[in-house]
């Protein structure tokens, strides 16, 4: 059977949280981290009775994810992929995609970037509206075009070393990639550059579904300092997915203006 990476893969997913705590630069946030998980989840992670549960925000209403939360682990060595999420996003903002990479056999981080998620841009709309002064936007993306980068740094030291998370042993330490979406983009563009262990990597922009997969803007990896093919693990036999080609547009031609009376 030809190799799809567009449908959902072989691999039960399982999903767990952790916590990251950069003492150096006194910052603490958690981690999302999604897996194959055993045979024998397989199904629970799509079952509306057994699949994870969360809030996005305190008090908002309960959303699933396709994963069972603390599942074991499959055997394996798989690579590693770091999801960074968009300004005022959260670490769980792409389940679509990283449970979907997660069943294809990756292992896949995504961290809160804290003082840029969606619970810190609430609690900022409250203070404006209690009478603190707005923020200026110039200041705050400085302040996170410095810390977004070195908080996937840490995320891979912290995995790598088993010190978070507690895969290391199922971590293939020579294929790590990363993606993100909108700032997260950015971010994985300054982190794959800043840091050698990163493979390829995927920034996107503003996610849309495909009918038969995940979002179109995270269907390619641009190719790192190794091969891309390294990083996604095709086992013998499985090609790359076709490219899939834009179709010529025709040249754009205005209609000629109606003519007066008098030119008729």
């Amino acid at each position: 059977m030809a190799y799809d990476p567009f449908a959902r893969g072989p691999h039960a997913v399982g999903v767990r949280t952790s916590e990251l705590n950069d003492r150096a630069r006194k910052r603490t946030f958690p981690l999302e981290i999604w897996y194959p998980a055993q045979t024998l989840h397989a199904g629970h992670d799509l079952a509306d009775p057994t699949r994870d549960r969360y809030s996005v925000l305190p008090g908002f209403p309960v959303v699933t994810q396709d994963a069972v939360r603390d599942a074991e682990p499959a055997v394996g060595s798989f690579p590693l992929v770091a999801f960074s999420h968009g300004f005022g996003g959260h670490r769980r903002q792409s389940t679509f995609l990283c449970t979907h990479l997660a069943s294809h056999g990756y292992v896949v981080a995504s961290p809160d970037h804290v003082g840029n998620t969606a619970v810190d841009t609430m609690q900022t709309l409250m203070e404006v509206q209690a009478g603190k002064p707005i923020p200026e936007p110039e200041a705050m993306v400085q302040e996170f075009v410095v810390k977004r980068p070195a908080d996937i740094t840490f995320l891979l030291d912290r995995l790598l070393d088993g010190s978070a998370g507690g895969l290391a042993d199922r971590i293939d330490a020579s294929r790590v990639g990363m993606t993100g979406h909108s700032f997260g983009g950015w971010t994985t563009l300054m982190a794959v550059a800043r840091d050698p262990r990163c493979a390829a990597s995927r920034p996107g922009g503003r996610p849309h579904r495909h009918r038969s997969g995940p979002p179109a803007r995270h269907r390619r990896l641009c190719v790192g300092p190794q091969r891309a093919d390294a990083l996604s693990g095709r086992r013998a036999g499985h090609p790359a997915p076709p490219r899939r080609h834009a179709r010529a547009r025709r040249p754009h031609t205005r209609s000629p203006a109606p003519r007066s009376a008098e030119e008729r």
